[in-house]
């Protein structure tokens, strides 16, 4: 305690209190200064009532006014939080969205797409889908003037900035804004790999917060070699190719470690715009580009002048992208596209491809054509499709284009097969009871006013069903399909493999109905096996593994079949060995078919025209059938031993398709009445 205080004496002016003192005396001081009352102290004799009055009237009015005020405080004070909170609402709602999109996992990629690799039957590779991919590039595979030259064009701050530039941000929101386009992306290489791994090319404001949020996390992860190595690897750098090592191959058929100055300016100048600076479809913009990277560099003090116009100078040797298509390009179009999945990691696949039968497919296909068009014939395009009988498809022809159009007329195209159409009218009628020796008359007929006609315009009287069908004779087989009811033919083609849209009409017997070649040929490889509906396909998992169906009347099938390669409209087709097939013509000479098989081969060709102008004169037993022999002739020496095709018990014809078949005539002894006409007789 202090010593005046002590003594009771008084402090003199400009004493300094202790620290405790001096608390005490400041509140003090502040109570008696705060007190409304405090004149109460010092106010000596006891004043009168008026004064009273008058200093509690004052006290009140000052008390109301300080309520005033704290409740005008509190308003004012309570309106910016309110403000406020609401405005903090409001962004936590817009960005978690945009923080709930933005991947968990960032050590793999989100956006990948897969390369397919096909592989022929023996095992080598024939087709690739999806971008072409080689092994990653490691920083001992990178040459330094090919990094100066990425970091001068794309990030030069790169090993200087912790994923996001905003000075550079800034520049190019400006340089955006005095051009009034977007000429400047102000990404970093590590915002572009955000982009490229996990977010798309989508445009927004939204994506743009995903892909910084993404860059902050990739920087925190991994070192700056890392995802410069990563981003150099998943690059698309154009012509289907991810990653510099493919890039580098491609255009230059060089390993990324040999590329030269100016290459590598090529190559780090081509991810601003991988398709439209493709040096392989265009060498002016990519030189134009490299010269820009080239001058990026001496602004960047990674090259000196005299070194970037020696680099000007260097000889660009880029490989040529190839016109000429791969064999099989047809095959493999149809093949990936019945191949499901849904992974990102790439893989290879087993197909039935035979490079062999392709190339012996090719050049029959060329050979017709080529005379085909010395003749005039008004033939502008052909397809083939060659099977086992179990269905594996062993090589096809989608056309005489397949560097100009993707359109595969083996199975993509659905044309009306003609009389190819009658194996289904005829197993229908074998089915109710009608046997291939049944005489029929050939005659005029009126079918509800359908007046079909015959190819040549004859009919030939008393004739057995087996050689109408050799002949092709439409008559016949319009009468046959009225006796037994389309639903009956539609039935039978299902049962065969045809899940083409089948019109419920009497011209449906000679083959009004589009189908494709590939499932026709499908239809005939089940007669050829004795089974129902092989199914068609290209890849060793998707094989017909199942016991199908042994087929009814597939021995009177036979017959039939091999009697029109024998005598009947498929002659031209006919091996030293037995062959059997059916021909079709569609109206006007707009299609022409030959289906056929011998052994373990089964073989389809179309002719015709993609617009369906008719032909001159073409018919299924004239050019398709020569291309049927021509390609069987050296196709049958090269093939593999049969496989055994499962088969069960037969089932019954009104179960097989599902649903019952209504007869609308039946076989016996005598005639046969069909639209108020005999059709058949058989002879006692």
């Amino acid at each position: 305690m202090d010593d005046a205080t002590a003594t009771g004496k008084a402090l003199p002016i400009g004493y300094r209190l202790s620290g405790t003192s001096s608390r005490i005396v400041f509140r003090l001081l502040f109570a008696i200064e705060s007190d409304p009352f405090r004149e109460r102290v010092d106010a000596g004799p006891v004043m009168d009532g008026f004064a009273v009055k008058q200093r509690h009237a004052t006290a009140t009015r000052g008390k109301r006014a300080k309520a005033r005020r704290s409740a005008f405080t509190r308003a004012v004070s309570t309106v910016p939080a309110a403000l406020g909170l609401t405005a903090g609402l409001i962004l936590v709602a817009w960005l978690w969205p945009i923080l709930d999109a933005v991947p968990t996992r960032i050590d793999e990629p989100v956006r990948r797409d897969p390369t397919i690799v096909l592989l022929a039957a023996d095992g080598e590779p024939f087709a690739e889908f999806g971008p072409h991919r080689q092994s990653p590039v490691t920083r001992e595979d990178l040459p330094d003037h090919f990094i100066d030259a990425l970091l001068s064009i794309e990030d030069r701050s790169f090993y200087q900035h912790f994923g996001i530039d905003p000075f550079g941000m800034l520049r190019a929101g400006l340089r955006n804004a005095r051009a009034g386009q977007v000429v400047e992306g102000g990404s970093t290489i590590t915002q572009q790999l955000a982009k490229i791994d996990f977010l798309g090319g989508e445009q927004s404001f939204e994506r743009k917060m995903r892909e910084v949020i993404l860059a902050l996390r990739l920087e925190a992860a991994y070192s700056k070699d890392e995802i410069l190595l990563r981003y150099l690897n998943h690059a698309y750098f154009g012509g289907g190719t991810i990653g510099l090592a493919a890039a580098s191959d491609r255009y230059f058929g060089k390993k990324p470690r040999d590329l030269g100055v100016r290459e590598s300016a090529v190559l780090a100048g081509l991810i601003r715009a991988p398709s439209l600076l493709n040096p392989q479809s265009s060498v002016e913009r990519a030189t134009e580009r490299a010269d820009v990277v080239l001058t990026a560099m001496v602004d960047a003090g990674k090259l000196t002048r005299q070194a970037a116009d020696a680099a000007r100078r260097e000889p660009l040797s880029i490989r040529s992208a190839g016109s000429d298509p791969d064999p099989g390009v047809w095959f493999a179009q149809w093949a990936i596209s019945t191949l499901r999945y849904e992974g990102k990691e790439d893989m290879s696949v087993r197909t039935t491809f035979d490079p062999q039968l392709q190339s012996v497919a090719d050049t029959a296909v060329r050979d017709a054509f080529a005379s085909a068009r010395a003749k005039g014939a008004g033939v502008s395009q052909i397809a083939l499709v060659a099977m086992r009988r179990d269905g594996a498809v062993l090589s096809m022809v989608g056309g005489l284009d397949p560097g100009k159009t993707q359109f595969n007329r083996a199975y993509q195209a659905r044309r009306q097969p003609g009389s190819a159409f009658k194996l289904f009218v005829y197993l229908a009628g074998l089915r109710l009871g009608y046997r291939p020796d049944d005489i029929v008359m050939d005659m005029p007929v009126d079918i509800d006013g359908w007046l079909p006609k015959n190819y040549n315009g004859r009919y030939y009287g008393y004739i057995s069903l087996s050689e109408a069908f050799a002949r092709s004779v439409n008559t016949i087989a319009a009468r046959l399909g009225n006796a037994v009811g389309t639903s009956a033919i539609i039935l039978a083609a299902r049962d065969l493999g045809i899940d083409a849209d089948l019109n419920a009409v009497g011209s449906l017997a000679l083959g009004t109905s589009g189908v494709t070649l590939l499932d026709l040929t499908g239809a005939y490889a089940s007669v050829a096996a004795g089974v129902m509906a092989v199914e068609p396909y290209g890849l060793e998992t998707n094989a017909m593994k199942k016991q199908r169906p042994r087929l009814d009347h597939r021995g009177e099938l036979l017959e039939m079949l091999r009697m029109v390669v024998d005598q009947g409209t498929g002659r031209r087709a006919a091996l030293h060995q037995p062959v059997a097939g059916k021909t079709g013509t569609s109206q006007s000479y707009r299609d022409a078919w030959f289906v056929g098989f011998a052994g373990d081969l089964v073989v389809g060709v179309w002719v015709g025209n993609d617009d369906e102008t008719p032909m001159h004169g073409i018919t299924g037993g004239s050019l398709p059938a020569q291309i049927s022999h021509d390609f069987m002739e050296k196709a049958l020496p090269l093939m593999p031993a049969a496989p055994t095709v499962a088969q069960s018990d037969p089932a019954a014809p009104e179960t097989s398709g599902g649903f019952f078949v209504k007869e609308t005539g039946k076989a016996g002894d005598g005639f046969f009445e069909v639209a108020d006409q005999p059709l058949f007789f058989r002879e006692q």
